[in-house]
């Protein structure tokens, strides 16, 4: 039973960087820019016969092809002035098997990234203690594909041909992406420099995208500890250097029992610290305090149980009508 409730963490871990990883694949499958610069850095006009205005329209049509249920690809340009379909049929074949594998990009893109906002919106709404939960969890996801991505990266800046060759003949059944680059026009409009320029642009996205949310979660982490560090250094020396909240402008009423079970409320209090220790409330938030009234109110006056301070909870148990003790 405890290794079936870390399943839905695991399963949260690892949709992080394959919503990530797709995503970015995705957006540069259908990011005209991609295409255009990749055609103006490799002077692919001069090389094949086609114009920059016939490229563009090229490259929307492979968007096209790749959004679209049509079959088969066909694409008629001008080359050298001359009207002609520029994709033989085992280039046609080829490309039906890329458009196979980008569609399951992005059906893996839509499910990850849907799993990841379902359990964040169900968490949110059903516990309270969540949100530092989901940010172990997403810490946790943003340093896995961290570590994947800029390994990917490095062995793609050392070896870029042995890992373009072993992604197609892990990802192709056939050998159709076996093509001439002299005659074929899928290699002759995208060499393997554009697909090298490719893969580092989708690393810096995934790492950029990786690092926000490892950075955003870990602060919040570190944040979150900081204030309980800050808590348990209050508490310490309380009897000896007691400092008093004076009472000031009512903010809320809590629930109260009082001493012959009926219930009660009492209002809560502002204001800021004062005694011996006041310095310590004194900081960039400005030392204001909010004090919850909970508890019994009888003859031994109100129990108070909840401190805020600057976003941060902290419990205290002290029993006086007047003056409030804090730690």
């Amino acid at each position: 039973m405890y290794r079936v409730t870390w399943i839905p963490a695991i399963l949260f871990v690892l949709s992080v960087p394959v919503f990530l990883v797709t995503a970015s694949v995705s957006w540069a499958f259908n990011d005209p820019g991609v295409y255009h610069r990749g055609f103006q850095k490799y002077g692919i006009s001069r090389t094949t016969g086609i114009t920059d205005a016939d490229l563009r329209q090229v490259a929307g049509d492979l968007r096209g092809y790749f959004n679209s249920r049509q079959e088969p690809l066909a694409v008629v340009t001008r080359v050298y002035g001359t009207e002609q379909a520029i994709f033989k049929p085992r280039e046609v074949l080829h490309m039906a098997d890329v458009k196979r594998l980008v569609q399951w990009v992005y059906v893996l893109c839509l499910v990850s990234g849907v799993y990841l906002l379902a359990t964040t919106a169900w968490g949110l709404d059903s516990r309270r203690r969540f949100v530092p939960r989901l940010a172990r969890r997403v810490l946790w996801g943003g340093g896995l594909t961290l570590g994947l991505v800029v390994a990917v990266g490095l062995f793609a800046l050392t070896g870029f041909d042995s890992l373009f060759l072993k992604f197609h003949q892990v990802s192709f059944a056939n050998d159709f992406w076996l093509l001439d680059p002299r005659t074929d026009y899928l290699l002759l409009l995208f060499p393997q420099g554009f697909w090298f320029d490719v893969t580092m642009r989708v690393v810096v996205l995934v790492v950029a995208g990786a690092a926000v949310l490892t950075a955003a979660c870990g602060g919040y982490l570190l944040r979150r500890r900081w204030l309980a560090w800050l808590a348990g250094s209050w508490r310490e020396g309380v009897e000896d250097k007691p400092f008093w909240l004076g009472a000031a402008t009512a903010t809320a009423a809590a629930a109260a029992t009082t001493a012959h079970g009926r219930q009660g409320t009492e209002p809560g209090v502002t204001g800021r610290a004062r005694g011996d220790r006041s310095k310590y409330r004194d900081g960039p938030a400005g030392g204001l305090l909010a004090v919850g009234a909970v508890g019994s109110v009888g003859a031994h006056g109100l129990q108070l149980i909840e401190l805020v301070l600057a976003g941060g909870a902290v419990v205290f148990v002290q029993r006086h009508r007047k003056h409030f003790l804090d730690y």
